[in-house]
């Protein structure tokens, strides 16, 4: 058989993934450890921004209540990504969640 048979037996239809790697449940233990660390930190990141509003309100700062709503509305928005990451790599790559 020679190289070009070869090349040309194989066509994107024949090519399908496989997830039984043996490193693939490390891999997804440390995106596991990833997602959490980072949810996390995101809700400390949350309280900050809400003490900080507080505060501001309390002392009538102006500045200080558009920083703390600002860290609350990104730290929110990230949240929000963070937690959409894996249910969009897993429709992305066709696997299945359930």
């Amino acid at each position: 058989m020679q190289l070009t048979t070869v090349v040309a037996s194989v066509t994107p239809e024949s090519i399908s993934p496989t997830f039984n790697a043996p490193w693939m449940g490390f891999l997804g233990s440390i995106a596991g450890w990833a997602g959490g660390t980072a949810l996390v930190v995101l809700v400390i990141v949350l309280v900050v921004g809400a003490v900080v509003w507080i505060a501001s309100k309390l002392g009538s700062s102006g500045r200080g209540q558009d920083a703390g709503i600002s860290i609350i509305l990104w730290g929110l928005l990230a949240a929000g990504i963070v937690g959409a990451i894996g249910g969009l790599v897993g429709w992305a790559a066709g696997l299945p969640l359930i």
